[in-house]
């Protein structure tokens, strides 16, 4: 776009500017949403193990320490 000065721009210039903007708006949304939803996922395993962790300390402990 920037490649042509702004009067010689035609409507075909600026509509293909906007649609490939557009379209990489939405890639980048995609994206962000699959980032998100990994990150979500990661958390939840973390916490899951960390959950089953104490419950094998709370329940082994007493066994090795009496």
């Amino acid at each position: 776009m920037d490649a042509k000065p702004a009067g010689e721009r035609t409507q075909q210039d600026v509509d293909t500017y906007n649609k490939v903007v557009s379209d990489i708006n939405a890639a980048v949304n995609e994206f962000n949403q699959a980032n998100n939803d990994l990150n979500n996922g990661r958390a939840e395993i973390n916490n899951n193990w960390i959950n089953i962790e104490k419950q094998f300390l709370d329940t082994h402990h007493t066994l090795y320490y009496k």
